[in-house]
């Protein structure tokens, strides 16, 4: 299993085999805008892995707390419960 992470900030168009050339036959291209083609090839024994891997070399994201998650809850789910309130309370 592997990954392959690709960072470069501008416009950018990778193209896998899909372009066929008279004389060569199909053909990988990579293009961007700017900048330098820089890639991280990540080799593990999972996707898991890989994931790890990926967040580590990126940077984790952390959990925001609750109150910025906004109400997620679903009013299909409280509008026919008898204690539809207390829900929502417990919810707050």
């Amino acid at each position: 299993c592997y990954g392959i992470f690709y960072d470069n900030m501008s416009r950018t168009v990778f193209d896998f085999g899909c372009e066929i050339d008279n004389y060569h036959g199909p053909f990988s291209s990579f293009k961007a805008d700017s900048g330098d083609l820089d890639f991280y090839v990540m080799a593990a024994t999972s996707v898991l892995q890989v994931t790890r891997t990926f967040s580590w070399l990126t940077g984790r994201t952390l959990m925001p707390p609750r109150w910025s998650l906004g109400y997620s809850g679903s009013t299909m789910a409280y509008t026919d419960a008898e204690n539809a309130t207390e829900q929502l309370l417990h919810f707050l």
